[in-house]
């Protein structure tokens, strides 16, 4: 598992450390530097493609991206209810129950 850090900011540490200009990610993933920006700032969000893509480029698992990235997602919708740890109580149930029948 990584460490529980925002998706963007992940993916920013991951170019960062390997030196690679932003413009050339963007061109791999097919968008515009400006939206891999927004990406890396946590105000867009990128699709499953994208990240199946930055999983290869950096050779970093995709489960643990999508991991990252359902995560805030789920964060942010959540955080605006004060109730949220239920929230997430119960999900974590209707999951392993879905997940323990045949």
């Amino acid at each position: 598992m990584i460490e529980p850090i925002h998706f963007g900011d992940f993916i920013r540490k991951l170019r960062n450390q390997e030196g690679i200009p932003l413009r050339k990610i963007a061109a791999e993933l097919d968008i515009d530097p400006s939206t891999l920006g927004k990406i890396e700032k946590n105000t867009r969000n990128a699709s499953q493609e994208q990240i199946q893509a930055l999983s290869k480029i950096f050779k970093v698992s995709q489960e643990n991206l999508t991991t990252l990235y359902l995560s805030d997602r789920l964060a942010d919708e959540l955080s605006k209810y004060a109730y949220s740890e239920e929230i997430l109580d119960m999900t974590r149930k209707k999951i392993l129950t879905k997940n323990s029948k045949p």
